[in-house]
């Protein structure tokens, strides 16, 4: 699957990447559109609010997929 990914400020990259199959507890859906929001461009022009270090409840750093 296509992904625009964030890796720090200014710093965007379209990539493929792969989604694991959905747990019991779980459900999967297709993503016909997607957009990005006004965080997600604060994110890109300024780096506001990038994890650049393991965010406390998921782990997550940058990169990180962008939009909602």
């Amino acid at each position: 699957m296509k992904a625009v990914r964030i890796y720090g400020e200014k710093d965007v990259r379209v990539e493929d990447v792969t989604i694991d199959d959905p747990k019991d507890d779980e459900v999967q859906v297709r993503v016909k559109y997607c957009g990005i929001c006004g965080s997600d461009l604060h994110a890109y022009l300024e780096g506001w609010g990038l994890p650049t270090q393991p965010y406390p409840l998921t782990g997550k750093t940058v990169p990180i997929t962008l939009g909602h």
